[in-house]
């Protein structure tokens, strides 16, 4: 629209019957400057302070009514007392311009409605004298209602929470030229804060708080419940763990007892279930049962009350491989002979303790029957006391001499190395990867083996599967020399000048290692005279002198010894007067010397026992000395040895 479409002179009062003054603020004095620095743009407040009617209207034409879309309503809302005004207020969707006069709004023809025709200029009413700027229409679209009775619970509380909103939006509009316009905007601006914002800032912030509030005191629930939780699960683990500690208790105890009845011993076992203590009723229950039912058995075992007879089988160290040691292109001539008529194989003596079990006999060692009482001297005075054990059990001893492995038996060239120059005997007792003594054997080939080529090792393995017959962890008696050291360790200081002192050195600790083990699973560790004589032939000087040699090579190695068994099948003439006092005051207390059958003396200041040498000879031509024991048929293995052996 053109700028000249505005004719300026025109006359307000005489038209329209107003005064535009009337619509202007009595203070007219009023300072626009302030509305203009604060709410209106720097680059239109010189069009606004041009927006006067009783000024130049030209700068009116510069307004551009068509970019507000509430144009026409703030309009119509800045005469509210004029409300011919909105009668005369003409909106044309295709006109250019709106043509106040008191005639009714012109209808648009359909040709108004036509893009491809030019608008019609726009028509004056009788008497309008003013062209305004074309307002546009607003676009009225028909959209569906809600029927408010059907709405959802959310919906009328954001309805009511929005009503100071909605309420503000409803009421007056204002011109914003108009000074009341910034102060109710301004009130506006702080009414909606603080109804609408306010209230919701509050709001959250209360459930801000509450929120965290029930978060905390949930958190907190949850921490003490997990806390009980956790506590609860300790405590049940520990009761858990302690109830698993006290079945495995009752279990070990249980296991013991009867590793121990086993072994014949009732009253360590019962002792053991009286030492039980436990606040668990059930096991205690079970203990006691089980101590009831062992002394039930106990009154039933018979008692051995005449030890006199007890009798002893005594073996030399056992041939690993008969075959080899009864060779004569082996051995030699002499000594396979030697062999053949003095010494049994491992076969053999596994085959005597197989005959012993299976008659009934019991291993039993002398504190099984022997007990000592320490006298006002530092002497122990010795009683005999009774064995028990079931109906026809009967004790046996088993003793084995020369367990030192001589040289000529293992090493002939004595180089210090047994090889398969040796006569298939074992060459020392060793203990295995477990702990276990075993016997190191070097057999035809040059081959170091480790097993059960010995009496320990054999007995050993026969316990483990038999511990039945040990009586309260009874074992053999083992006799040594000294001459050449123990167990097969040259212990003797004359191998100091043969091989070196570190060489020495380390055999006596091998040595002790094995003497330790051996003590500790029941063995008697005895003398077997110093270097292997027979003492009937010696007189108290010699004899004197062999205790000493004893003293000074072999003690410092096995520690003091109280039992002696003596060297080929010998014995001392007397146990009284200068000889026996000898032994007796290097400690001996317990003598076994060689005979036909058996015999034990139980004296207040010493025990004297007869031994049975079980040998080839003896098995093959006297084989009736064993026939309470084993079958000698059963037992010689001929066809290792190669010929029967030679009788004496």
């Amino acid at each position: 629209m053109d700028k000249n479409d505005f004719d300026i002179d025109f006359d307000f009062e005489e038209e329209y019957g107003f005064d535009p003054k009337d619509f202007l603020p009595e203070d007219e004095d009023f300072d626009y400057s302030e509305l203009l620095e604060e709410d209106v743009p720097a680059e239109e407040q010189d069009a606004t302070r041009e927006y006067h009617f009783d000024q130049n209207p030209e700068a009116f034409q510069d307004v551009d009514l068509s970019e507000d879309d509430d144009a026409d309503e703030d309009l119509a809302a800045d005469y509210p007392e004029h409300p011919e005004t909105e009668d005369a207020l003409d909106y044309d969707e295709d006109d250019d311009v709106q043509v106040y006069g008191e005639d009714d709004q012109q209808e648009p023809t359909e040709e108004d409605d036509s893009e491809n025709e030019e608008p019609a200029p726009a028509k004056k009413r009788k008497g309008s004298g003013l062209k305004l700027p074309k307002l546009p229409a607003r676009a009225k679209k028909e959209m569906p209602q809600k029927d408010p009775a059907k709405k959802s619970v959310f919906s009328k509380l954001l309805d009511m929470y929005m009503e100071p909103v909605t309420k503000l939006k409803s009421e007056e509009v204002l011109d914003p030229l108009d000074p009341r316009y910034i102060r109710r905007k301004k009130r506006e601006k702080k009414r909606i804060f603080k109804e609408v914002y306010l209230p919701a800032i509050i709001a959250g912030v209360a459930l801000f708080l509450i929120l965290s509030f029930i978060v905390g005191s949930v958190s907190n629930a949850l921490t003490v419940k997990a806390n009980k939780d956790s506590a609860a699960k300790v405590e049940a683990q520990q009761q858990a763990n302690a109830a698993g500690a006290a079945e495995q208790e009752f279990k070990r105890l249980i296991a013991e007892a009867e590793s121990m009845v086993v072994g014949y011993d009732y009253d360590g076992a019962i002792q053991l279930l009286e030492s039980y203590n436990s606040s668990n009723d059930k096991f205690t229950q079970q203990v006691t049962a089980k101590k009831a039912e062992l002394v039930n058995e106990q009154k039933q075992l018979v008692e051995v009350k005449d030890v006199s007879t007890i009798p002893n089988l005594s073996f030399h160290v056992l041939m690993a491989d008969a075959s080899r040691a009864c060779n004569k292109e082996v051995s030699g001539a002499e000594l396979s002979g030697l062999y053949n008529k003095n010494f049994v194989s491992v076969e053999e003596f596994t085959r005597i303790l197989n005959q012993l079990y299976a008659s009934n006999y019991v291993l039993v060692d002398f504190d099984s029957f022997i007990s000592s009482v320490p006298g006002v001297d530092g002497n122990n005075s010795f009683f005999s006391k009774s064995i028990y054990l079931p109906q026809g059990k009967k004790p046996v001893m088993i003793t084995e001499t020369m367990v030192n492995y001589f040289e000529y038996m293992v090493d002939p060239d004595k180089d210090g190395t047994p090889d398969a120059k040796g006569h298939g005997f074992a060459n020392k007792l060793v203990l295995d990867d477990n702990g276990e003594i075993k016997a190191s054997y070097v057999d035809a080939n040059g081959q170091t083996l480790v097993g059960n080529y010995d009496l320990v090792p054999v007995l050993e393995a026969f316990i483990q599967e038999h511990p039945d017959f040990s009586y309260q962890g009874a074992r053999a008696i083992l006799a040594v020399t000294g001459t050449e050291g123990v167990f097969g360790y040259r212990t003797n200081t004359s191998y100091v000048a043969r091989f070196g002192q570190s060489f020495y050195d380390n055999e006596v600790v091998e040595a002790k290692k094995i003497v330790e083990a051996l003590r500790e699973k029941g063995y008697t560790i005895a003398s077997y005279t110093y270097s292997n004589q027979a003492y009937r032939g010696m007189n108290t000087l010699q004899i004197q002198a062999e205790i000493q040699n004893w003293t000074n090579q072999i003690t410092p190695v096995i520690g003091e010894v109280d039992t002696m068994v003596f060297a080929r099948a010998s014995d001392i003439e007397a146990y009284s007067g200068t000889t026996f006092n000898v032994l007796y005051n290097s400690g001996i207390r317990f003598f076994l010397n060689s005979g036909s059958s058996p015999r034990v003396d139980v004296n207040t200041t010493f025990v004297r026992q007869t031994r049975l040498m079980v040998t080839g000879e003896s098995m093959a031509w006297y084989s009736s000395q064993f026939s309470n024991y084993f079958d000698c048929n059963v037992v010689l293995d001929l066809a290792s040895r190669g010929s029967t052996p030679a009788k004496s």
